[in-house]
């Protein structure tokens, strides 16, 4: 079963719209060119909330990214270390060889 998800770069269309909306009705508002009934009076309220709620969306996202980088990070730290222990291992074996070679030459 596939997962819905919504693309990230719909948070910040949703937010910098809501914020949009926001900013124009507090101008018209206090231009006096809205009077509103008591309903619409919640309308910045609303759209504020959406914003808050598109923020924390895309933080959330940013958080999981960064979750993963680190588990990653991890991860191909563990490799390299054992990596490089399997290249120390081989590099002391060639070492114990060249002395082998070297005291047979002398």
């Amino acid at each position: 079963m596939k997962r819905f998800s919504i693309n990230p770069i719909v948070y910040d269309w949703i937010f910098w719209i809501s914020v949009t909306v926001v900013v124009v009705w507090m101008v018209l508002k206090a231009a006096g060119i809205i009077q509103s009934p008591a309903w619409q009076v919640l309308l910045p309220y609303a759209g504020s909330l959406v914003a808050v709620v598109a923020y924390f969306q895309k933080t959330g996202r940013q958080l999981q990214k960064i979750d993963h980088l680190d588990r990653d990070f991890h991860e191909f730290r563990s490799k390299a270390e054992l990596r490089f222990d399997e290249i120390k291992d081989g590099l002391h074996k060639h070492d114990n060889r060249l002395i082998r070679i070297e005291a047979k030459l002398a």
